[in-house]
């Protein structure tokens, strides 16, 4: 099989990625659903495999100790820099008043908006929990597709794709048909569940140097998961709620360019090739290929059947 790392030179400048293929581990009934309906499932992270999917902090509890002293560390550089704030901050726009209408000392600074900065963290504690249960609650309605970077990994074969005898697809990222897969973004592992708000980050929010944005938010924690996956070498597709909010998957369908290999489980009977390979008629750019187990090692290598 072609480089599986392999990368376009050129890409979209909205695609996360320059990743040419992406795959997909499914039972034989799965795929010829796949095939015929031309389609992919989405679906809601209580769908997916891992009861700890889509868990978070908006703060860490540690950060409120040290915060302070870094952040009014943080406030004198910016004051002395002349760097713009962002609009629409309340602390941003009260160092912008300092700068243009008084000189103060760093003693007074560190005086004066300190007590900002308690009444500003005051208002985030009290209302942590609220904007805790507003993220949980969209994120139940989230969409995602979970693809993988390696079609020869023994443990996805054995639970993904009916224990050796199903298939994996591999789909094409080509910027030529707008390819969705180009926004796919790696999953990573972590023993601890996402931070949405890093110490560095909420300083910056702080100061005014930027603005958080929801998607960076989302993105953060749809694609953090537990180190106990990390053989999976996950990506994902954020589709956000979908084109039915409610609904607790989708199935949307993908170009008949974007599919170019079938890969068939060690296992797969011989005689059911012929079936896949029908079905595949109307995908002119698929290959064929066979997972073969290794006599040396223990391991998988990708034989072409073309």
């Amino acid at each position: 099989m072609e480089d599986l790392d392999a990368e376009w030179d050129k890409v979209p400048s909205y695609w996360n990625n320059k990743r040419v293929h992406f795959f997909k581990y499914i039972s034989s009934d799965t795929a010829k659903i796949v095939l015929q309906n031309r389609t992919l499932r989405w679906s809601c992270p209580e769908l997916l495999d891992d009861a700890l999917e889509m868990k978070f902090q908006v703060f860490a509890e540690e950060q409120y100790d040290k915060l302070k002293e870094k952040y009014l560390d943080r406030l004198w550089l910016l004051y002395n820099s002349g760097n713009d704030v962002v609009p629409d901050n309340r602390l941003g726009e009260i160092l912008q008043i300092y700068r243009d209408r008084v000189s103060i000392t760093r003693d007074e600074l560190h005086r004066e908006l300190g007590e900002e900065f308690d009444e500003t963290m005051n208002l985030c504690r009290k209302h942590e929990e609220l904007f805790s249960r507003e993220i949980t609650r969209m994120l139940k309605r989230t969409k995602v597709l979970c693809l993988t970077i390696r079609p020869d990994n023994n443990l996805m074969w054995a639970l993904y794709a009916q224990g050796h005898s199903g298939i994996v697809l591999r789909f094409r990222s080509s910027p030529d048909v707008d390819s969705v897969f180009g926004t796919a973004m790696p999953v990573f592992y972590s023993e601890q569940v996402p931070v949405l708000y890093s110490e560095d980050t909420l300083i910056d929010v702080l100061t005014g140097l930027r603005r958080i944005a929801a998607k960076d938010i989302f993105r953060r924690i749809v694609t953090t998961k537990s180190s106990d996956w990390e053989y999976q070498q996950e990506w994902r597709i954020d589709g956000g709620f979908g084109r039915e909010p409610d609904a607790k998957f989708e199935d949307f369908q993908f170009s008949p360019y974007e599919l170019d290999g079938v890969i068939f489980g060690s296992k797969f009977p011989a005689e059911n090739q012929k079936k896949i390979r029908d079905l595949c008629e109307h995908y002119p750019c698929v290959k064929f290929f066979k997972a073969v187990i290794s006599d040396k090692e223990f391991g998988i290598r990708i034989d072409s059947l073309e």
